[in-house]
């Protein structure tokens, strides 16, 4: 009998060990944390306003739905493009972060920014609320999904 209960706990110890350290899945979702998020998101900023398809292309997803402030919703694909034609030109992006929900593989990302561009010839100088959606995959976060709304300007003080 005690030898029975002996391979039982040593089994029982095994399969946890396995369960809490060792399992590769776990490993993959643990490297998705809070700050690759963030800096995720601020590389892509920085891309946008460098009009750096590489990266651009690395860090979005191919199931990007990427909806601008003007209600106008459009796919990697045609994003990407707005860029390669010259139609879509960032001076400048001033992003804050104000939330980040981690929700499994999958970060939420709620924030603000001051935008400078130019696009389709319109000239762009506001402030607009931000929610990126990023998945964790293949090793790395990827922008997944992108709203935005154009902010009322601040009270005069």
């Amino acid at each position: 009998m005690k030898t029975r209960c002996t391979t039982l706990a040593a089994a029982l110890l095994g399969i946890s060990i396995f369960m809490s350290g060792a399992c590769p899945a776990k490993d993959k979702v643990a490297a998705a944390d809070e700050a690759g998020a963030r800096a995720t998101n601020q590389a892509r900023f920085e891309a946008a306003v460098h009009g750096d398809v590489a990266t651009l292309d690395k860090l979005l997803a191919d199931d990007l739905d990427y909806c601008h402030s003007n209600g106008e919703c459009e796919s990697k694909a045609a994003y990407l493009d707005s860029f390669k034609a010259g139609t879509m030109k960032y001076r400048s992006i001033e992003p804050t972060v104000d939330r980040i929900k981690l929700v499994g593989p999958v970060a939420i990302i709620l924030g603000h920014a001051h935008v400078n561009a130019t696009r389709n010839g319109s000239e762009l100088n506001m402030d607009i609320g931000y929610t990126s959606v990023f998945a964790w995959r293949d090793g790395r976060w990827q922008l997944t999904s992108w709203r935005s709304l154009t902010l009322p300007p601040a009270p005069a003080k």
